[in-house]
């Protein structure tokens, strides 16, 4: 239904990750759900903010980003 994909870029500093999504469901499935008061948009933006920041942590808590 739904398309997730991250960039990664090196950078002097490290790296930048750049996540995308996609809302890949069909005209007839995004009318359908359209009404049901779920703010689909502002989810997404939040769990993409979420996994970024979790990624982040991650990464720098381990230095596994060091190479």
């Amino acid at each position: 239904m739904s398309r997730w994909e991250f960039a990664v870029e090196q950078t002097g500093a490290g790296c930048r990750v750049t996540e995308k999504w996609k809302d890949r469901r069909n005209y007839f499935l995004r009318r359908s759900s359209a009404g049901d008061g779920f703010d689909r948009a502002q989810f997404t933006k939040t769990s993409v903010r979420a996994t970024l920041e979790a990624l982040k942590e991650e990464l720098e808590s381990s230095g596994s980003w060091l190479s």
